[in-house]
């Protein structure tokens, strides 16, 4: 049986520092507060999470943002 994946992106957005905005095209809440963006990632990776590509991607004009895809095998 071949394995199946399940995907995420995210969308990190610069605040005075990187933080994940964005999950699956939905806004984190409060996520100016959150971890930064070493820390989420590092986070992603402990749940599997494999980065897989940050495409180029053009938020709304003003923003500076990066997005990124993650997979990890399906359980």
């Amino acid at each position: 049986m071949a394995v199946r994946w399940e995907y995420l992106f995210v969308t990190a957005e610069w605040d005075n520092e990187w933080r994940l905005r964005w999950q699956n095209e939905t806004e984190i809440a409060d996520w100016k507060n959150g971890p930064d963006l070493f820390a989420a990632v590092q986070t992603l990776g402990d749940e599997g999470w494999e980065l897989i590509a940050t495409p180029d991607w053009e938020g709304a004009p003003g923003i500076h943002a990066r997005r990124m895809v993650f997979k990890r095998p399906q359980e």
